[in-house]
């Protein structure tokens, strides 16, 4: 196990435990009637931008996983993040985008192209409701489908996504717009297929759904699964 993941791997049980802790702290305000609401907005955005960075995590750890070729490690990390994001944003999320590229890259390497497809499809989507036609995320998600339609022979859809990309990334000339783009739809507008609870990438304006025994559920199966995976390393 290198260096890189070790320290995402003690980065993951840090945010597992602040976690659970944002959200006991949420919910012991909410419960406060007497205090100014300011102090709760502010233990709610503690709790959003800890589950944002949860999230990340796990993704990001999925897809140092997919690099070193341990897919299964990888797919566990994954799917672990995409459940997380589902549960703490909506199903249209830029963050679930994040995840679904990463398993779309990690299937399109195992050649599962059924599996890569669904995921590449799915991140096109959703980058198209968060971020518009002619964003670079989009790019990003339509290069990605291309090389799996790619791989299954269908040429044509294929190239024709890859002139797409190319045409956006024309209105982009600066590479480093494309690590910072801005995206203009991606807060502050209702999304198809959202929840209540929205958090930071949505417009819903209601408290948090989710009480503390989830997220504490969540966090631990993520844990649990991740020493499980050290162990399995070591041997």
């Amino acid at each position: 196990m290198n260096t890189a993941r070790s320290y995402l791997e003690r980065a993951f049980k840090s945010y597992s435990d602040l976690l659970i802790a944002a959200e006991d702290v949420y919910e012991n305000v909410r419960a406060q009637k007497d205090l100014p609401q300011s102090e709760k907005d502010l233990a709610e955005s503690i709790l959003q931008e800890t589950r944002s960075d949860f999230t990340d995590v796990l993704g990001i750890i999925g897809q140092v996983c997919v690099s070193q070729g341990d897919y299964e490690s990888a797919e566990s990390y994954l799917y672990q993040g995409l459940k997380a994001c589902e549960s703490f944003n909506h199903s249209n999320h830029p963050s679930v985008a994040m995840i679904t590229q990463g398993l779309a890259e990690l299937y399109f390497q195992k050649r599962t192209y059924d599996k890569a497809e669904a995921m590449a499809r799915r991140t096109v989507m959703i980058r198209h409701i968060c971020y518009g036609w002619n964003h670079p995320q989009y790019a990003h998600a339509l290069a990605t489908l291309a090389s799996v339609l790619s791989a299954i022979g269908n040429e044509y859809e294929s190239e024709q996504l890859m002139k797409r990309q190319a045409k956006i990334l024309l209105l982009y000339p600066d590479a480093a717009t494309h690590q910072e783009p801005v995206p203009d739809r991606t807060y502050g507008n209702e999304l198809e297929g959202t929840t209540p609870w929205q958090g930071p990438g949505g417009s819903g304006k209601g408290r948090g759904i989710l009480k503390s025994s989830s997220t504490y559920a969540i966090a631990k199966e993520a844990e649990s699964s991740a020493s499980l995976n050290a162990l399995e390393a070591e041997d």
